[in-house]
């Protein structure tokens, strides 16, 4: 199954068991979600640089392969996004 936006491309694997509309609605909502979290247009740059966030994201949203959260605002409050400070800190060696 496969999410195409603007030029990146998600791809999936599942078993034959799970619901294609299902797999392919969820990763909908993950693309949703990393614009809300890195900004519009999604491009793999963005990814690359925001690891920590979308690592996160992904792990909140789904747990051990079973959705779990997909709602943007709150994962907004369980996710920790460093702030400016913080990640000019720690791109220069430091802790934020």
């Amino acid at each position: 199954m496969t999410a195409i936006v603007e030029a990146l491309y998600i791809f999936d694997e599942h078993n034959s068991e799970t619901d294609p509309l299902a797999i392919l609605e969820f990763l909908h909502r993950v693309v949703d979600v990393l614009e809300d979290f890195l900004g519009t247009p999604l491009l793999s740059h963005k990814i690359e640089n925001n690891y920590d966030i979308v690592a996160q994201v992904l792990g909140e949203m789904c747990d051990g392969g079973i959705i779990c959260n997909t709602e943007p605002n709150a994962l907004r409050e369980i996710v920790d996004v460093p702030g400016v400070i913080g990640k000019l800190l720690t791109n220069v060696g430091l802790s934020g």
